[in-house]
């Protein structure tokens, strides 16, 4: 499943709930934003379950764009796949109530700039 426009300046706010993404090519859900402009895009995916997407079990990124873009990731199941939720560029991503277990890589790949960690992490506490 993705969404990806390569031109202009689109604004969405969408909802991915109760999907079922397995063994995918290249990804099993994608927000990439990086080939345009401007715009702002608000997702939620919720109540999902992703296994054996390589490389990307969920991917957002908006690298080298100016578009807004918010995520929040709930309650989803990712599994399987060389990164489970990879995030890049300046997206807000909040993930909560998951399970992200058994990728080969990176079980969360966080590249967003400004990078924080949520409060409530007891592995990674906000500073």
């Amino acid at each position: 499943m993705q969404y990806f426009p390569t031109t202009g300046s689109p604004t969405a706010n969408g909802v991915i709930d109760h999907v079922i993404a397995n063994d995918n090519q290249q990804f099993g859900i994608l927000i990439y934003l990086s080939f345009v402009q401007a715009g702002t895009t608000v997702a939620t995916v919720s109540n999902s379950t992703l296994n054996g997407n390589s490389p990307y079990g969920i991917r957002v990124s908006n690298t080298g764009s100016s578009t807004t873009v918010k995520v929040s990731i709930d309650n989803v199941s990712v599994s399987g796949s060389e990164f489970g939720v990879s995030a890049a560029g300046t997206p807000s991503v909040l993930l909560g109530r998951s399970v992200i277990t058994g990728n080969t890589g990176w079980g969360i790949d966080n590249t967003t700039s400004p990078n924080t960690s949520c409060s409530r992490n007891p592995f990674f506490p906000a500073t």
